[in-house]
């Protein structure tokens, strides 16, 4: 059943063919590789093997022909991935610009079954060494490594490759805090800021710790002054839990003075677009530079809020409750701010000794 085919478009080279009947019964011309790739006994091997298949009842055609079904990473990600991800994860627009962008290139015109351990690892590798940080290769993995856990709920793949690729895991959080002479430039700046409202939304993010997308999401009904508690629903906490936060003084004062339309559903309206804020981007980078604190986010405010709980006395796991942070890990990065009222505390033992110690003095005396 062995013969080699030589067309006039090639001349001088030859495919392979081996013909056999299939289990269904049908003449089968099975190709095995081009005549440059594959010499005479290399193909008899070949041939051996399949009969040696056939034999024992397996039907290598057929399984050549369902490969074929089987999607390329591209296929997948376009329909089944995306589709089940945009009703699941927030950041599902960033996944698929990673994938775009370092993914595609180079597997994503590979079928899903041909795709190894090691080409995400050279991948994994190779977006590093093209100038991404080790934080940002790790998401392109996550990417991966998503991708095909989901491939496997579909049994498309039997196991996932990207599983032990080692990620970077490099710490990359930016710790910025605002101290007391930044903080009162702030506030300055804040309080002759044309924008009330945008003033008002920077505002509660400082006196609150939130967010900025749970106070742009903040709706009235969602406020209770009387209990002094905001209410943050699951579909807006980053837990995606319900998230009660307590309204300090400061808070409580900023939102009685929101001059707020009756019927208004949210507390912070852009008046331009007559819709909630998405984004504070343009209005933020002005208001740091006027301030003097080019390299300040707007998430910086939240850990400024949490650094001043903790200096001022208060537990990690007081911190964490008001923090609405889903782990006391996260927490924990915060935990040498809290070192003063430590020593404070340290130092009120060390009185006693110390007061006991000049007594033993003036009694040997």
């Amino acid at each position: 059943g062995l013969y080699i085919l030589v067309s006039a478009a090639s001349p001088g080279v030859g495919t392979w063919f081996v013909r056999f009947k299939s289990s269904a019964g049908k003449t089968v011309h099975h190709k095995l590789g081009r005549s440059t790739e594959m010499d005479l006994d290399t193909a008899r091997q070949k041939t051996r093997e399949i009969k040696a298949q056939l034999v024992l009842g397996q039907d290598p055609h057929a399984e050549k022909a369902q490969r074929r079904k089987l999607p390329t990473l591209n296929d997948f990600v376009a329909n089944e991935y995306t589709a089940a991800i945009k009703t699941r994860k927030r950041t599902w627009q960033k996944d698929l610009e990673r994938y775009r962008n370092h993914i595609h290139p180079r597997l994503g015109r590979q079928r899903l079954q041909d795709i190894k351990k090691p080409q995400i690892q050279a991948l994994h590798t190779s977006v590093r060494e093209t100038g991404l940080s080790g934080a940002s290769a790790d998401h392109v993995l996550k990417v991966i490594r998503q991708s095909f856990s989901r491939a496997m709920d579909y049994e498309y793949v039997e196991k996932n490759p990207a599983m032990g690729v080692k990620q970077y895991n490099v710490d990359n959080r930016v710790e910025r805090y605002l101290d007391d002479q930044e903080l009162q430039r702030l506030l300055q700046v804040l309080e002759r800021h044309p924008n009330k409202t945008v003033s008002a939304l920077i505002k509660l993010l400082l006196c609150t710790g939130a967010r900025l997308r749970e106070a742009c999401q903040a709706k009235v009904a969602d406020i209770s002054l009387k209990n002094r508690v905001w209410r943050i629903p699951a579909t807006h906490s980053k837990s995606k839990k319900l998230r009660a936060v307590p309204l300090n003084d400061e808070a409580v004062r900023l939102i009685e003075e929101l001059e707020i339309p009756e019927g208004q559903e949210f507390l912070f309206v852009n008046p331009r677009t007559e819709k909630p804020y998405t984004s504070l981007h343009k209005a933020w980078s002005r208001i740091r530079a006027e301030a003097g604190l080019e390299d300040c986010r707007l998430h910086d405010l939240r850990h400024s809020f949490i650094s001043y709980m903790l200096q001022n006395g208060r537990t990690l796991y007081e911190a964490q409750l008001v923090a609405g942070h889903s782990s006391s890990v996260v927490t924990e990065r915060y935990a040498h701010l809290s070192m003063q009222s430590l020593q404070d505390a340290a130092n009120a033992a060390s009185a006693v000794i110390t007061r006991a110690s000049q007594s033993t003095e003036t009694a040997t005396e």
